[in-house]
């Protein structure tokens, strides 16, 4: 999944579940630390490949959820 001018990381779960609570640590990033990050979700099919998944998103068929809207970010914090 490619996003103009973002970098991104996508996970598979195992099982289906609920996110509770995120952390956005940037304690590594002293000087190099992104501007900002958002976190979105789906629940797709378990049985959905990998390639399902990435051509179902390049036809605008996978129904992201906001987790976290875009929030700003800072040098060596945790959030």
């Amino acid at each position: 999944i490619k996003v103009p001018g973002s970098d991104w990381a996508v996970l598979r779960l195992g099982t289906p579940g609920k996110v509770r609570e995120l952390e956005i640590d940037t304690c590594w990033f002293k000087g190099n630390y992104p501007e900002s990050c958002q976190v979105e979700a789906v629940e797709l099919p378990l049985d959905m490949s990998n390639e399902d998944v990435h051509k179902a998103q390049e036809l605008g068929e996978v129904p992201w959820r906001i987790l976290l809207p875009r929030t700003k970010l800072g040098a060596d914090q945790q959030a």
